[in-house]
């Protein structure tokens, strides 16, 4: 976990974060044509999660919100942190996407 992640509780005493996802270093595009930077922060890590929930509901269109946000609590991988810093855990699309 790196220092701009978001830690819970929160005021509201909302427990965060739900789910951690890989979003140091992450190779993305840049406005140069044909050159990519490093980045990091949470609008890396936020096309990871989406792009996964992406294909799950193309593998299951037929899931409610609910029905995803509980395969993503059930199938992410405890890194042994404290809930206030990995939330379920780390996502894993492959673990998300097997059909058991």
């Amino acid at each position: 976990m790196v220092d701009y992640s978001g830690r819970g509780p929160t005021v509201a005493c909302i427990c965060k974060p739900d789910i951690v996802a890989p979003g140091s270093g992450i190779i993305s595009c840049c406005n140069e044509p044909g050159k990519y930077f490093s980045k990091s922060g949470t609008s890396m890590s936020t096309p990871l999660v989406s792009g996964a929930i992406a294909l799950l509901l193309e593998k299951y269109p037929k899931m409610s919100n609910k029905d995803v946000k509980l395969r993503i609590r059930e199938r992410a991988v405890d890194l042994g942190l404290p809930h206030n810093q990995q939330g379920w855990g780390k996502l894993d699309a492959g673990r998300l996407l097997a059909d058991s």
